[in-house]
């Protein structure tokens, strides 16, 4: 009897000890819930990554650039019909002048080879790939006005834009190589691509007059473009000029948005 009641103890023992091993403790629980929000630094770095938006050094897609709507250089043979409506005339001006019988011409080959000579004319065209150009004379209508009483203006036209600027170079621009005594304008000038202003003086002892000759030329594009004017030093100024060569610069403007 007394032996069964001890095997009864024990087996009610184990059957406790069992039990209680088979629940899991608060400590196990808290451990488990805090593990649940750790959250593994590869997975938080990706998560962070997917997330931020990519700086602007990061961004590797080239944008494209404007494009320029007007051409670099005239198109020649469109150009070569126009060349006189590209110079300067008596609207362009804020005094009047009027055109002379043959104030008006053509600068073709055979008008150069008369002004430069034969084989320099030649040697210049083919340095330079000119084209073709145009001339204008244009004279003073009143006496009275405080303005050049003679504007002259010419427009060449060349193949390129290195062209142009060979023709104004110290080898082909006549005031370089023509023995004339010139001095440069003060400021000088600042039209098309390149601009040179400079200016003669003539002193007549006679009447004590002195006439000055301003002259502008510059490039723009594939164009050479002349300027001058010629009167008493009491009726022109450089900045008279400078005004004349920015009205055929308009023009060139113009129809440098047609191009």
């Amino acid at each position: 009897m007394k032996t069964i009641n001890i095997t009864l103890l024990i087996v009610i023992v184990a059957g406790l000890l069992l039990g209680a091993c088979s629940f899991p403790s608060n400590d196990a629980g808290e451990a488990q819930s805090e593990s649940a929000q750790i959250v593994p630094e590869n997975e938080a770095d990706s998560s962070e990554a997917a997330e931020a938006p990519a700086s602007p050094e990061q961004n590797t897609q080239t944008e494209a650039e404007p494009v320029d709507a007007v051409a670099e250089v005239f198109d020649v043979d469109q150009t070569e019909e126009r060349l006189a409506q590209l110079v300067i005339r008596n609207e362009d001006l804020p005094d009047e002048y009027r055109l002379p019988p043959g104030g008006e011409s053509t600068l073709a080959t055979s008008a150069l080879i008369n002004i430069m000579g034969e084989i320099e004319a030649k040697q210049y065209i083919v340095a330079t790939g000119r084209v073709n150009g145009w001339k204008i004379s244009l004279e003073r209508v009143k006496k009275d006005a405080f303005a050049p009483y003679t504007i002259e203006n010419t427009i060449e036209l060349f193949e390129t834009t290195e062209g142009a600027q060979a023709a104004l170079s110290e080898t082909w621009y006549p005031i370089y190589n023509d023995g004339r005594e010139f001095k440069w304008v003060d400021g000088g000038c600042n039209l098309g691509d390149q601009c040179i202003f400079y200016y003669t003086e003539k002193f007549d002892a006679a009447s004590q007059l002195t006439t000055l000759t301003y002259e502008i030329a510059f490039t723009y594009r594939n164009t050479l473009v002349w300027i001058l004017g010629r009167g008493l030093d009491v009726d022109i100024t450089p900045e008279y000029m400078l005004d004349v060569a920015q009205s055929v610069v308009r023009n060139l403007d113009r129809y440098a948005q047609t191009q």
